[in-house]
Order: C-alpha cells, then structure tokens, then sequence
C-alpha cells in the first residue's frame, strides 16, 4: 500500500532563542572552569524555568507558624520545618524548626500585628588552596561548595512585593476573626484545572435542575474565594508570575493578638493568619484508568 506525504509550507515563520545554554565538550578540548560551571548552572536554570511556570511562588508544605505572647512582655514565634519556592524558582528548604522571640522594652511595646517571612541564602564554606598562585595581592584560596540557606524574619510590616496573597476583606458578622488554615481547596483546584469544589450530591442536583437543552455553563473567569486573586496569572495560563518581582521574601503568615480581655492565663496565643501566603502543593489526580475501571 502506497502513502503519500504532503507537505505544507508555511506561510510566515519566526525564530529565536530561549534562555537556557549548556556546554559541549570535545575530545582535546582544554576545560576551564567556566566550562563546567556552565553544566550546572544548565540544570540549575531548568528547574527554575519550570517550578516558576508551572506552581509560581509559595509555600509547599509544612513552615506552620504560632505565636506565643508572655503577658505583654516577648512575643515567640515558631516556625516548623518545610518548603517553600522563591520568586526565582530555588527552593528554600527549612530543615529544623525555629523559634524568633521579639522583647518588648519600656519604651517599646508588642507590634498590633507581626508578618512571619521566609528568603532564600546561600553560604559559601570549603576553602582550598588553587593549585597556580594568582598574581600578588590576590587571595590563594577559593571556595568550592555552596550550601543552600535561609533567613526568617518577623516583621512589623508587610514587605512590598513579596511572594504572597492580599488580606482577606472581612464580611459583616466575622469582624475579628481570622483563617486558621490556608486556602488549600482553591490552590488545589487550580493545580488541577480548575475542578470543581462542590460535593457530588450538590453536583448532581445541579445537573438535575439544569434542562437537558441548555448550553453548558462556561466556567468562571474571576477570582472567588476558593480561587483568590493571587492565583489569576496561573488560572488564566500566563507564564512566569510576576506576583513578587522584586522581593525575595515569602510570606508565611500574620500573626494577630487575640481580643482584648480574652486571655485568661499569663502565656497568650495569637490568631495565626495563613490566608496571606500562597500555598502551591499540586493535588494529585486521580489514575484515569483506574476510574474507567
């Protein structure tokens, strides 16, 4: 049996370059040591360009944060372990929980309100003597390794531009209360294309209710409160979230005082506020032949 291929040409075409260079080698090719850094710095930046399009930035899992008052006198903040992707796309790995303690002094009382964040280091140890001695002057030691880092802050202020989501508005009747767990139904939705939320029965009932004739409701387009406004780039598929340039911090959480009179012991707990930071841990799918089955 005879095929035949046809082939079309196209009309207009455009080319150009991406951001991504790995070296080649060569057999007799003198290395030097941009050489080899150049295939790290390869890998490096593919899982940047990827993380950065495919979750953006926020916390993955873990990094929960309490806060403890000590009648007026230290507030302690803990932050338990995890991970978190930067703006850039670098992960910020913390690996032992940590505990900050901000003292308030006589002419210097507790914050209203404290915003818990989280940035990316790095540190530079193992120093080794270079086999050529540089020229006078120059330093004969170099280090060879880099170790991934972080910093946490405690601060009186919402940085600008840092990788999170807007406050929550409050609605009449919930004056004074504050999320106690993160929007993880909405980023999970949106991992997963937009599924929906509501429960089977309620699906059904729907489906029920709608005439069989009707055109199928097109799926929202705004922000809702299982979708907050931080997730639009993602939801509306535009590349690289630009929800944080310009600041390396990633909000984890603020902390609030309870209301006044509602302590009834020397140690206060603070609301912990988790609606501020942008939680990105994908949901995982269902096996679609499994489902089938």
């Amino acid at each position: 049996m005879d095929t035949t291929t046809t082939k079309t040409a196209a009309l207009i075409t455009a080319e150009g370059r991406g951001s991504l260079v790995w070296p080649r080698f060569t057999p007799g090719l003198l290395l030097l040591d941009e050489d080899l850094t150049a295939g790290v710095d390869y890998t490096r930046e593919l899982s940047r360009l990827l993380f950065r399009n495919l979750f953006g930035c926020g916390v993955i899992c873990g990094l929960t944060v309490t806060g403890k008052e000590a009648t007026g006198r230290c507030l302690t903040v803990d932050v338990d372990c995890g991970l978190a992707l930067d703006c850039i796309g670098d992960p910020v790995q913390v690996r032992q929980p940590q505990s900050l303690t901000i003292m308030a002094t006589c002419d210097k009382t507790l914050p209203s309100a404290v915003w818990v964040v989280l940035r990316r280091r790095e540190h530079d140890c193992m120093p080794r003597e270079l086999a050529c001695p540089p020229e006078a002057g120059v330093q004969s030691l170099a280090k060879t390794r880099t170790i991934d880092a972080y910093e946490i802050a405690v601060l009186d202020h919402r940085p600008d531009k840092a990788c999170g989501c807007p406050e929550a508005v409050s609605t009449p009747g919930t004056s004074g209360q504050t999320p106690s767990a993160p929007t993880v139904v909405g980023a999970a939705a949106i991992v997963a294309g937009g599924a929906s939320t509501t429960p089977a029965r309620g699906r059904a009932a729907a489906a029920a209710a709608q005439p069989t004739d009707a055109p199928p409701t097109a799926p929202a387009t705004q922000p809702s409160a299982t979708q907050p406004d931080c997730y639009k780039d993602h939801r509306d598929g535009i590349c690289a979230c630009d929800c944080c340039a310009g600041s390396e911090w990633v909000l984890l959480a603020k902390l609030t005082p309870p209301a006044a009179g509602s302590a009834t012991t020397d140690t206060i707990s603070w609301n912990t506020d988790y609606s501020v930071r942008r939680f990105i841990r994908p949901m995982l799918l269902p096996d679609p032949k499994l489902a089938k089955a």
